[in-house]
């Protein structure tokens, strides 16, 4: 096992940790926004919220990942004026498209709620979004040549600022608007304009650490002794070679979104329903969302922190290296993901009762898009090991295919029986193509085959935790009416029950472990207690 495996791994984590703590503070804004604004209002913020991720999308995921590549690849050489170049040149190109964004997005807010056919209350939350590509330019432009040298914690502690100041800000605008009797559609605004003060203390945070950092990143530039040189004409041509194309293709659970934004409420009212009931029922979507975004966490960490990771082992033509990275990213993403996906499907009507007690409507559309978590996040992990190996615009192709299916399934299952529960098991059938379309072309691409012991061993164990933890809510329930009881304690025995299991039928091997923060620790510990020191 080499070291730059095992930094891409505690990257992974390191991310992952973040992302999930982002995720549980940002079900301090969503859970309160839907308990003052109800669901309608929900959706007025969320109906462009898609639009808002697509950003995220293209400067966040795409633009700043394409630019960890450019870097790790330089880096790789020690040719850091290379890579503080593509840093400086792609920072400018960054910030004139986000200001046209922004400009754009601004101007064209009435047209864009017309076209998409939503109430046009949701105006308002659209405009307070608006200003955010511009500081997202900024934050994945810095975010992604620090990930270019694989160090993820000012990207890490970057996400958390920004809930914070969602949170903060958001619900006290919202707070303050209906306090002075503002309507919902205001308030949503209010909410989004929450949201943009959050990116832009995450941006503040970023030039910070770059600040902290430029004295030491600048003496290794002036020490390079390599002579390369790198022009502008370069860095703006990879825009559209490599960082556009890894954007969309990084973008499947954001497109599927952006969907089903333009599709639900208009196919809803084709089906009789009116702007207030549409809107309830994409309420009901979005706060399945809530629970499906936290696992989705490992997605992007993995796509983050493998993308660079991989481009290195591919410049330097370490093929072992290559297929260490890909071998134990599948495995993290698989183990983690299956059981999200069941243990949400089990826990559906006690989550929205427990965390949307206003309203817990809508357990079966939860259940359903349960379902996709594991197939959306096994896509973006294939996705990023094409993108690292240089293949940007297959999974552009995967992605495509699987959009079409989405949107061919939207228009004929959300219908008068399914409603807004044909959306989501359209999702579930596209993100299954797009996984399988991507797995496929990995495989032909690096000959990396797929585990099939492995697979049984996760999905057995997966299997009796899922018992367990049914099992356990039906026994608890009985005894306590607490309902923060009755969910902890089923989810503690089926994390327990599940990790017992993964160990017991040797899921992973001694070597696999040594990839995680301390594994070398705890393997020891594990052999010492389960194989008895073999």
């Amino acid at each position: 096992m080499s070291n730059n495996t095992k930094k891409f791994v505690h990257g992974a984590v390191l991310l992952s940790i973040a992302g999930i703590a982002t995720k549980l503070i940002n079900m301090f804004f969503k859970v309160p926004l839907q308990a003052f604004v109800g669901d309608e209002g929900l959706a007025f913020y969320y109906n462009p919220y898609p639009i808002y991720t697509l950003f995220i999308a293209i400067f966040i995921t795409g633009i700043s990942s394409a630019m960890s590549k450019m870097v790790s690849e330089k880096l790789a050489f020690n040719r850091y004026e290379e890579a503080h170049t593509i840093f400086k040149y792609m920072l400018m190109i960054l910030v004139v498209l986000g200001g046209l964004s922004s400009i754009l997005l601004f101007g064209l807010t009435e047209f864009i709620v017309d076209i998409a056919g939503w109430d046009p209350g949701t105006v308002y939350a659209l405009k307070g979004m608006a200003i955010s590509p511009v500081i997202l330019a900024i934050v994945g432009a810095i975010r992604g040549y620090f990930q270019g040298m694989q160090n993820m914690l000012p990207s890490a502690f970057a996400q958390i600022f920004e809930s914070l100041g969602k949170v903060i800000f958001g619900i006290g605008f919202v707070m303050f608007l209906l306090s002075m009797g503002y309507d919902i559609d205001y308030a949503a605004g209010g909410a989004a304009v929450g949201l943009s003060i959050g990116v832009f203390l995450s941006m503040l945070f970023l030039v910070v650490m770059y600040g902290y950092k430029r004295k030491s990143i600048l003496k290794k530039v002036k020490e390079d002794q390599s002579g390369n040189a790198i022009v502008f004409s370069q860095v703006f041509k990879s825009i559209f070679t490599i960082a556009i194309p890894i954007a969309i293709g990084a973008a499947c659970y954001t497109m599927m979104n952006f969907i089903d934004s333009f599709t639900i409420v208009r196919e809803l009212k084709h089906v009789g329903l009116d702007f207030a009931a549409a809107n309830e029922m994409m309420g009901q979507k979005i706060k399945a969302d809530t629970f499906i975004n936290i696992p989705m966490v490992l997605s992007v960490s993995l796509v983050i922190s493998i993308l660079p990771a991989i481009s290195e082992a591919v410049a330097l033509k370490d093929i072992k290296q290559l297929k260490e990275k890909i071998d134990i990213a599948s495995k993290l993403a698989y183990l983690i993901a299956l059981p999200a996906s069941i243990g949400i499907f089990i826990l559906a009507k006690p989550l929205l009762q427990l965390f949307f007690f206003s309203d817990p409507s809508g357990a079966g559309v939860l259940a359903i898009y349960s379902l996709s978590i594991l197939f959306v996040i096994m896509a973006q992990t294939y996705t990023a090991v094409l993108q690292g190996i240089g293949n940007v615009y297959l999974p552009l192709i995967n992605l495509a295919i699987a959009s079409a299916i989405k949107l061919c399934f939207n228009m004929m299952l959300i219908n008068d029986a399914l409603y807004v529960k044909g959306a989501v098991l359209s999702s579930v059938i596209a993100y299954g193509s797009l996984a399988i379309l991507n797995y496929i072309t990995v495989s032909k691409k690096t000959n990396y085959k797929i585990n099939i012991p492995f697979l049984l061993k996760g999905f057995i164990s997966t299997l009796v935790m899922g018992i367990c933890t049914y099992g356990t809510f039906y026994f608890i329930q009985k005894m306590t009416s607490i309902a923060i009881l009755q969910i902890g304690v089923s989810v503690m025995v089926g994390v327990l029950v599940y990790g017992i299991l993964i160990i017991l039928t040797q899921a992973l091997k001694e070597e696999d472990y040594y990839y995680i923060p301390q594994g070398e620790r705890i393997y020891k510990i594990i052999n010492k207690i389960f194989y008895r020191g073999r």
